[in-house]
């Protein structure tokens, strides 16, 4: 027997559609993976604005059968069409922005906003003061079932 050789071949890559300026185009599989994943969200979103489109143009009669299934492949063809030629452009914007997070960006920018130094680290500083007179109803105290007000007399 002789020895199976590694397979190889080509990857089929999605094209690359416009980007914003500075963003380079995908170049490791974890970019492209991204950037597919960025293009699939497109494809989703412009279905339904096509979806939605079309539904409109054509009228209030659903389709059914044959013509049903035509117009569904004519809606998917009109996506992959748009989505292909980055006419929205949503992909290229996702992909810059979460390209940053993946070259290690994450690591260091902060989810959370930093606190504002101006801004008090105790939460309870710049409270209203929780001193009101006993003869007073406190915000708790309305909430709170009155026994002798109204209610169902036996």
């Amino acid at each position: 027997m002789t020895a199976v050789g590694p397979i190889t071949g080509t990857r089929t890559i999605s094209p690359i559609g416009p980007l914003p300026a500075g963003v380079r185009p995908p170049s490791t599989p974890e970019q492209e993976a991204l950037y597919d994943s960025c293009k699939q969200f497109e494809g989703v979103f412009v279905k339904q604005l096509v979806s939605g489109w079309m539904k409109s143009a054509r009228g209030d009669d659903a389709p059914s059968g044959a013509q049903g299934i035509y117009q569904d492949m004519a809606d998917d063809t009109m996506t992959a069409s748009l989505v292909d030629g980055g006419t929205f452009g949503l992909a290229g914007t996702m992909y810059a922005q979460l390209s940053t997070l993946l070259q290690g960006g994450a690591a260091t920018t902060p989810l959370v906003p930093p606190a504002d130094p101006a801004t008090p680290t105790d939460p309870t500083a710049g409270a209203l003061p929780t001193d009101t007179p006993s003869d007073q109803p406190g915000p708790t105290d309305m909430l709170q079932d009155d026994p002798g007000a109204g209610g169902d007399a036996a």
